[in-house]
C-alpha cells in the first residue's frame, strides 16, 4: 500500500496530541499513525500552530529531565525529516476570531481553522 508518489497518498492532518502521544507512548495508536506515515501509507499534514504546540509541550513536559528531553527532541526532529509533512501556515487572527463559535475549547480554534483548510483532522481528544 505504500507509495513513492506523495501526491497519490491519502492526507491526514494531525493535532499535537497525536504527535506527542506517538513520541512518548511506544505502544499507542498514535505511534502506529506515525509509523504508517513513515512507511508512506499516507501523507501527514502539519499546521505551523500544531508544530509550535508540540515543541512547547515537549519543552514543558521534558524540561526536568534534560537527557530525555534531548533524546525526544532529536527523535521528533528525525521524525519530521522522515515524514516530510505538508505544512499549513498559521491562521490569521481574523480567521481564528471568525470561527470561535465552532468549538468550546478556545485554545484549539487555531488548530480547527488550520484543519478546515484541508478538511481533515486526527486527534486523540474526545
Amino acid at each position: 500500500m505504500a507509495s513513492d508518489n506523495p501526491s497519490t497518498l491519502p492526507r491526514v492532518f494531525l493535532d499535537s496530541g497525536v504527535l506527542l502521544e506517538g513520541l512518548l507512548a511506544p505502544w499507542s495508536a498514535s505511534r502506529a499513525v506515525l509509523v504508517l506515515s513513515r512507511r508512506r501509507v499516507f501523507k501527514i499534514i502539519l499546521a505551523e500552530y500544531v508544530r509550535g504546540e508540540v515543541e512547547d509541550n515537549l519543552l514543558r513536559l521534558l524540561g526536568p529531565n534534560p537527557r530525555l528531553a534531548n533524546d525526544t527532541i532529536n527523535a521528533y526532529s528525525t521524525l519530521l525529516r522522515l515524514i516530510d509533512p505538508e505544512s499549513i501556515p498559521l491562521p490569521t487572527k481574523h480567521e481564528v476570531d471568525r470561527h470561535r463559535h465552532l468549538i468550546r475549547h478556545q485554545a484549539d480554534v487555531p488548530v480547527l481553522v488550520s484543519a478546515m483548510q484541508k478538511r481533515l483532522l486526527l486527534t486523540p481528544d474526545h
